[in-house]
């Protein structure tokens, strides 16, 4: 099978845009990015702006496959490491434990 790339440029705190690709190799969906974090695998805000269907950080107004990324994010490990990170992040109060952990996971699916 062949793999699907879509790649976006996203603004980011260098001056050049960051790259930001979605790969999806059958029913596996990887995410990288050139900022320092996503080059080290690291959580990367720019990916995930993009996964959660952010479309405000995109480079001169590219939209091109945007909202291919939902469907092709749906039924993948990532989904379900997005949907805890969310959960986490969003918990009042807060669990910092849990979202650090949540990020570790999020970016080991990811690469």
């Amino acid at each position: 099978m062949t793999s699907e790339i879509i790649k976006f440029l996203v603004t980011g705190s260098a001056a050049k845009p960051y790259e930001v690709e979605f790969v999806k190799d059958g029913e596996e969906l990887k995410v990288y990015c050139n900022c320092l974090a996503g080059s080290h695998g690291s959580y990367c805000k720019h990916r995930i702006n993009l996964l959660i269907g952010d479309s405000t950080g995109l480079a001169d107004g590219q939209s091109g496959n945007f909202n291919l990324i939902a469907t092709w994010l749906k039924k993948t490990e990532l989904e379900v490491a997005l949907a805890e990170f969310l959960s986490a992040k969003n918990e009042k109060p807060m669990d910092k434990a849990r979202v650090t952990k949540s990020k570790k996971t999020i970016s080991k699916y990811m690469r």
